[in-house]
């Protein structure tokens, strides 16, 4: 089985790297400070490695499940993201929380 998956980036689609280049910290940080949009994991690498921007989606287009997903995926990142954005081991209570597309996406109604 082949993958497209760069060799520096093992399921990157799923998780988030370990180390971002200024552009793409900044790809992730609008990302998580914009209500209004989303990128769905299968293209994740496209967005946040390439900054291919044709992926972004608006996030009041999304099914409710794909809603929920996106909100799964973020709470099981949530110290991945806050180690490459902010550094330090653990995101503190509140971090991921505090960003405007956690609510956009049901936040804690869901």
């Amino acid at each position: 089985m082949t993958s497209t998956m760069p060799p520096a980036m093992p399921g990157s689609r799923r998780a988030v790297p370990d180390t971002l280049t200024p552009d793409q910290q900044a790809r992730l940080r609008w990302l998580l400070e914009d209500p209004d949009h989303w990128v769905r994991r299968n293209k994740w690498e496209h967005f946040l490695l390439r900054g291919d921007e044709s992926v972004v989606v608006e996030t009041d287009g999304l099914t409710d499940d794909q809603k929920i997903a996106a909100l799964a995926w973020l709470r099981q990142q949530r110290h991945r993201l806050h180690a490459v954005l902010e550094g330090g081991p653990s995101a503190p209570d509140g971090w991921l929380e505090a960003f405007p597309l956690y609510d956009r996406l049901g936040g804690d109604r869901r």
